[in-house]
């Protein structure tokens, strides 16, 4: 497994087409099989978009431990930010 951070990983997948935001959360859990969750929002949320990001995503983060989700959007804080700690409770929520 390649060790790899959050703010590099946010870099790579922004980098990949059809990016709208991108956040990586990194795991607390060491009995996880992911060591980061990203949260991904793409600009056209149609079918054929989605699976376009899903083949580019399996061969641009293979040997990485990372679980991509797609929302529709990123909750954000009352200041507009992105909040993390709505991302850490869908993490929390999933692992449940």
């Amino acid at each position: 497994m390649i060790g790899i951070g959050a703010k590099h990983l946010e870099c790579m997948l922004a980098s990949l087409p059809g990016i709208r935001e991108v956040c990586v959360i990194p795991l607390a859990s060491p009995d996880e099989r992911y060591e980061y969750r990203a949260f991904v929002v793409l600009v056209r949320n149609t079918p054929s978009a989605v699976y376009e990001f899903q083949e580019d995503c399996s061969l641009y983060l293979a040997g990485l431990s990372v679980k991509v989700e797609i929302l529709q959007e990123l909750p954000r804080s009352p200041m507009g930010c992105v909040s993390r700690e709505a991302l850490l409770a869908l993490c929390a929520e999933a692992a449940a």
